[in-house]
């Protein structure tokens, strides 16, 4: 078995993710495991359909195994993002990482990576951070800034720093994007808003989850925080508390809030994810851990062997004759069926029921609204 790990969100799936599972077989791959983004992406929004959903057009689009990368790390920062995919990955025993490219240059991204690994920030008020990074990425490795313009560059960028972080060394293979632009026809975006436009005519099959049926709840939300609240989020100072507090009353909905809060040192993004953080009730410390628990979604009968594998390198760990246990990667429980949730322990749990949350509340943005355990009755998609 030779096992290639890719980190998606499916937002929704399109035949660019498909051309991209192709390449990663063509390239070796027996095996095709993806972490994807569970009911929150990194945009800082909830899904435009349930997980259950993409991940069924996954398994169909290439994918053996499809397994929830959860909140809060799914929508959190680019970091937080990577080093949570990385770990599940790694538990997975992935021996490729392939990833998505604008620029298809898999050398050039570990080349990028190694600078940004000692990369230290100096006080530059008149840029912003991501600004001074790619600043002194381009004087560093001239023609290379351009790497952290690129939003599947710069994540691929995030998961090699990632692996290295952890000792992890698995092959990088870097597919470049082919056919149309992030916001084209055919784009993940086009397509996003052709579901919500198809259900607004009645023509709607995706059941899409449409964030402006939730304003009232993130008003509620924002009208009810005051400046510490504001401050205990991830990747929220204190000078960004005080500007979310400013703009909290005087947004109409979740999209002014995060218009209002942009500035040099906030994109849209940064405000969103912090809304959708206060939401889920997620605070700084809860970030900074790494995910317990593996959910699959989806899996085939290749996705089948993949866990079987898992559980043959979980055994051997346990009983000491393992190749080298120092490099052995993280054994996480695997949960696909509602029993194994009550077997969780209560840290993994925890991380489970903010991902719960997040479905719940996504239900309630649906054409339907959805009855409360959505997430609890794991919907396993099983194709053979």
């Amino acid at each position: 078995m030779r096992l290639a790990a890719v980190i998606a969100e499916y937002n929704p799936f399109h035949a660019g993710h498909a051309y991209h599972l192709a390449e990663t077989r063509k390239a070796g791959a027996t095996h095709i495991a993806a972490v994807m983004s569970g009911a929150c992406v990194q945009r800082g929004e909830f899904a435009i359909q349930p997980k259950h959903i993409r991940a069924k057009a996954a398994l169909e689009g290439g994918a053996d195994l499809v397994v929830t990368l959860p909140a809060p790390w799914s929508c959190g920062r680019a970091q937080d993002f990577a080093n949570a995919a990385v770990h599940i990955i790694r538990s997975l025993g992935a021996e490729m990482l392939s990833f998505g490219s604008e620029c298809g240059d898999g050398r050039a991204l570990e080349n990028a990576a190694s600078f940004l690994e000692t990369w230290k920030v100096e006080a530059a008020d008149e840029v912003s951070f991501a600004r001074a990074r790619e600043n002194a990425l381009e004087a560093a490795q001239p023609g290379s800034g351009v790497l952290l313009r690129s939003p599947n560059d710069t994540l691929a960028i995030e998961y090699i720093l990632a692996c290295r972080r952890r000792g992890f060394a698995p092959q990088f293979l870097a597919v470049k994007r082919s056919g149309t632009a992030h916001d084209g026809p055919g784009s993940a975006s086009h397509l996003r808003a052709q579901i919500l436009s198809d259900c607004e005519s009645g023509d709607g099959i995706y059941w899409p989850i449409r964030p402006d049926k939730l304003d009232a709840v993130f008003l509620y939300k924002l009208r009810s925080m005051r400046f510490a609240d504001f401050a205990a989020l991830p990747d929220v100072p204190g000078d960004l508390a005080l500007r979310y507090v400013t703009v909290a009353g005087q947004a109409d909905s979740a999209a002014e809030f995060a218009e209002k809060a942009s500035c040099k040192s906030c994109t849209a993004a940064r405000a969103r994810r912090a809304l959708l953080h206060a939401v889920l009730g997620v605070k700084k410390e809860e970030m900074y851990a790494l995910p317990k628990y593996i959910q699959v979604l989806a899996l085939n009968t290749r996705g089948q062997e993949i866990l079987r594998a898992m559980k043959q390198n979980a055994a051997a760990a346990d009983s000491g004759t393992a190749e080298s246990a120092g490099d052995s990667p993280p054994l996480l429980p695997i949960i696909s069926r509602l029993s194994q949730i009550l077997l969780m322990k209560p840290d993994a749990l925890a991380q489970f029921n903010q991902e719960h949350k997040a479905a719940d509340i996504s239900g309630l943005a649906m054409p339907q609204l959805q009855k409360r355990s959505w997430e609890g009755r794991i919907q396993l998609t099983v194709n053979t």
